[in-house]
């Protein structure tokens, strides 16, 4: 699951709940909510079959900027795993974002591939 952060108190919340410095966007988002955004990616939590919010876990906390990608940070800033990126990858083909270069060389770091986008890609995801 994909949700926005909209309000300023379940900013605070993430940034307490990941441990890491999302809370400081606040004022950022506040100032320019056509250009910015946070949002936060969720993992369904297999131990709980209901569909209610404690079903999904923390997993990343994503940053927007200007319709880029420009920040991925999971728990205590870790980088998102091969798993999270391919889904992120898929993510913003459909939602029609962009990695900023320093999340696409990151991609490439934790999943060993060079970032690219195929016109097949592009075709598949956004014909849904």
């Amino acid at each position: 699951m994909i949700k926005e952060l909209v309000i300023a108190e379940d900013v605070a919340e993430e940034g307490k709940v990941m441990h890491h410095c999302v809370a400081t966007y606040i004022d950022l988002v506040a100032k320019d909510p056509e250009k910015r955004a946070i949002v936060f990616l969720r993992r369904r939590n297999p131990s709980v079959s209901s569909w209610s919010s404690v079903a999904w876990l923390p997993a990343l906390t994503i940053e927007i900027f200007g319709g880029k990608v420009v920040q991925v940070r999971g728990k205590f800033n870790r980088n998102p795993e091969n798993l999270e990126f391919e889904f992120l990858k898929n993510w913003i083909l459909v939602a029609d974002l962009e990695f900023s270069d320093s999340v696409k060389n990151c991609y490439e770091q934790v999943t060993g591939k060079k970032f690219k986008v195929t016109e097949a890609e592009r075709k598949e995801l956004c014909a849904v």
